[in-house]
């Protein structure tokens, strides 16, 4: 068999093969070229797609080049979201990591790789070679097939009711193509939820994020919103890509606590993405394995399907590896490093 695999940089993915492209245009928003952009340079790193592909057999894996400070090294990392290798062959994908492995070995300037599998395209189907992999927590996924199954079996009771009570109240739902304009009131008011929830800098975006992720997304990002007398009361911004929709970021009003305005908002989403042709939608997952975590528990109001959420640990170059170990406990301490230990890219 004709079996090669071809590494895609962000200089050059305009090179991808016609079909590889066609390919990646049927799967969710996390490995699309233009999120991949967005990703690398908040993170300020650069993107890379693997492709191993074999007659009408494809095998596609993105992933964003993080650089380690203070050093000539490297780490790779899924870009955030959920984005693990896809294939539209089983038979190829253990030949496929085997010269992804190869490849990314060959270079001896990769310290580890950190991997965010596909709730849906790695389900039980996950990297092999020399890479632990762990459940992280759980994601609750919506099949939107039918209007009535998602109000009467998906919905919970309890939300069912309160989305009656804002709709009688006369709260407004609507959803638009998130727009430069948009900007500055959604940044404040997610702003306000991160400091409120006390999240750490890496949940905050700058308003120059924001306007790549609309310059680079364009129609694929949304914008919805639940308003009442002109005040908005909650807001969130999706994904569309691929048959699905992801719950991105989202705002409430801090100062009307008691008002569900996310309810509504959630779901007169999972209608939209019913009628507008779409088969899911991903509403994430708490902040932890625990089923009593709030946030879980909250989302689960809008669906039964569970999914689990599993990543990947692979250490390519373990003596690099314990060379930033032991750089880290000499300026930081070993107390230090036992607290981050459990995270693979502790020292960025």
């Amino acid at each position: 068999m004709d079996l090669k695999l071809q590494v895609y940089n962000q200089e050059i993915i305009e090179l991808l093969p016609k079909e590889v492209l066609n390919f990646i245009r049927t799967l969710d928003i996390y490995y699309q070229p233009e999120f991949l952009s967005c990703d690398a340079k908040m993170q300020n790193g650069t993107y890379e797609i693997a492709v191993y592909t074999s007659a009408d057999r494809i095998w596609v894996y993105p992933y964003v080049i993080l650089p380690i400070k203070e050093t000539e090294y490297f780490d790779i990392s899924s870009p955030y979201g959920y984005a693990g290798p896809v294939s539209n062959s089983k038979e190829i994908q253990l030949e496929a990591e085997q010269l992804f492995v190869n490849y990314i070995r060959e270079k001896q300037n990769i310290a580890t790789e950190f991997v965010r599998y596909h709730h849906i395209y790695n389900e039980n189907n996950f990297f092999q070679i020399d890479i632990k992999n762990l459940l992280n927590r759980r994601v609750v996924v919506l099949e939107t097939k039918d209007h009535d199954d998602i109000w009467m079996n998906q919905f919970s009771g309890t939300n069912r009711n309160l989305v009656r009570k804002l709709e009688k109240e006369g709260f407004t739902w609507s959803v638009k193509q998130f727009e430069n304009s948009d900007i500055e009131a959604f940044d404040r008011a997610y702003r306000a939820n991160m400091v409120h929830s006390g999240a750490g800098d890496f949940y905050f975006f700058s308003p120059e994020f924001y306007a790549e992720m609309i310059a680079q997304l364009g129609e694929k990002l949304l914008l919805a919103q639940v308003q009442k007398d002109g005040e908005t009361y909650a807001s969130a911004l999706f994904f569309v890509s691929g048959k699905m929709v992801t719950y991105y970021l989202s705002a409430r009003n801090l100062d009307h606590p008691k008002v569900p305005g996310s309810n509504l908002l959630l779901s007169r989403m999972a209608f939209w993405a019913q009628e507008n042709g779409m088969e899911l939608l991903n509403f994430g997952g708490g902040l932890s394995l625990d089923e009593n975590d709030f946030l879980f528990k909250f989302k689960s109001n809008f669906g039964k399907q569970i999914k689990d959420f599993t990543i990947g640990k692979r250490i390519h170059q373990p003596k690099i590896y314990q060379e930033l170990q032991e750089k880290f406990i000499a300026k930081k301490g070993e107390e230090a490093f036992q607290k981050v230990k459990h995270i693979l890219q502790f020292y960025a």
